[in-house]
């Protein structure tokens, strides 16, 4: 067994644990953990917007994870055999860059920039 956790608590750190004999896993698990890091670096307001609207991590977190695996396959080189049984495979063909944002938006969450019209915002004219 393996397992790995990134926690915002500890932002600087991740966590890797491993039963002897399976030393082949553990570099794979590090760098799905080394995205979920990454994630949160790029995706905060997203993550903060869908928090806002009501989404709760709990809606979202297959996708956090999916993507985590996703990202480390496609763009890390990472046999995906390698998430094939654990709790967060990559069994998408077709991820790409900016596949999470668009599961958030698809949860209702707004992943766009509000416009001034939106808040009504006008300029301040000065006398």
């Amino acid at each position: 067994m393996v397992g790995g956790c990134y926690q915002t608590a500890y932002p600087d750190w991740l966590f890797v644990a491993w039963e002897p004999g399976i030393e082949r896993l553990v570099w794979p698990m590090f760098v799905h953990e080394a995205m979920h890091w990454y994630q949160y670096q790029n995706y905060f307001p997203y993550l903060l917007a869908a928090e806002r609207a009501g989404v709760s991590d709990e809606d979202y977190e297959r996708a956090l994870e999916t993507d985590a695996s996703c990202r480390a396959v496609y763009q890390h080189g990472i046999d995906r055999s390698a998430f094939a049984n654990s709790s967060s495979p990559c069994d998408l063909e077709d991820w790409y860059e900016g596949w999470f944002v668009d599961q958030l938006a698809a949860l209702g969450v707004r992943t766009s920039a509000p416009t001034p019209e939106e808040f009504e915002v006008s300029g301040v004219v000065r006398p």
